[in-house]
């Protein structure tokens, strides 16, 4: 699970992971790089950008590793610890995402078949949308420059679903 507001919120729904535990799955809780309790202090970051990541975000762009591909690279840091546990080595994974996780959780399913099921909350819609909306909040979180000369978020459900 992993939540644009960070792990914290995740667990405070405690009748959620009271479900999960009674029928024996194992819950991980996730803060992403740069969400939740590792997120960039706020002022550091002007709202005049439309982006509470904005720093980290640009230095991510202009390194050539955007945020969300080392997001991705998250959750295969993740994916590669439960192969090392004997009792989750070989457990399906539900990916439940949401804000600026759902498009992690959608390039993580597509790159590592062990994700079964992503599960998506307030996720952003497209990329198609940025240019479509250029004021929207929280983008620079998301992008990927080029993307759409390939595909867009919405082509990323369609393989999934046939998945």
């Amino acid at each position: 699970m992993a939540a644009a507001e960070g792990k914290a919120t995740l667990a405070d729904s405690t009748a959620a992971l009271a479900q999960y535990r009674a029928a024996g799955i194992a819950v991980l809780l996730v803060d992403l790089r740069g969400l939740g309790e590792t997120a960039d202090p706020a002022a550091f970051n002007d709202p005049k950008y439309y982006n509470r990541e904005y720093r980290v975000a640009q230095l991510a762009l202009h390194l050539g590793r955007p945020l969300l591909s080392q997001r991705v690279t998250d959750v295969q840091i993740l994916l590669d610890w439960l192969t090392t546990q004997p009792h989750l080595a070989a457990a399906p994974v539900r990916a439940l995402a949401t804000g600026v996780a759902g498009p992690v959780a959608l390039h993580a399913a597509l790159l590592y078949p062990r994700i079964t099921e992503v599960v998506l909350r307030e996720a952003p819609p497209s990329y198609l949308h940025i240019l479509e909306n250029p004021t929207t909040k929280e983008t620079y979180s998301w992008l990927l420059p080029g993307v759409l000369l390939h595909y867009d978020l919405p082509d990323l459900r369609r393989v999934l679903n046939v998945r």
